[in-house]
């Protein structure tokens, strides 16, 4: 962190938050797995999605179930990313 001078916020240095970059990676694999119901096809023609047959339901079951929850979860996490990586900058560049 560089130090600041007297009339100035302290400068926020860090570039990564490695776990919120981890929990918007979690949820973004919900969402392609909540996705994959939209994307089913059986032969030519759409078929019936059955989430309970689909690979290793016992294990992700909570992200074929419940996956569009993530997507607010990852919108969320990401504008604050946002925020953290470019407040500094937007505040600094004149108007």
């Amino acid at each position: 962190m560089q130090t600041p001078l007297p009339h100035q916020a302290p400068v926020n240095t860090a570039r990564h938050l490695y776990s919120l970059d981890f929990a918007r990676g979690i949820a973004a694999l919900a969402v392609v797995l909540w996705h994959w119901q939209h994307f089913f096809f059986n032969g030519p023609a759409p078929g019936v999605f059955q989430r309970e047959e689909q690979p290793f339901y016992s294990v992700l079951f909570l992200f074929y179930e419940k996956g569009w929850f993530a997507v607010d979860f990852f919108f969320a996490l990401s504008g604050f990313v946002f925020f953290w990586l470019y407040a500094d900058p937007a505040m600094d560049s004149p108007p």
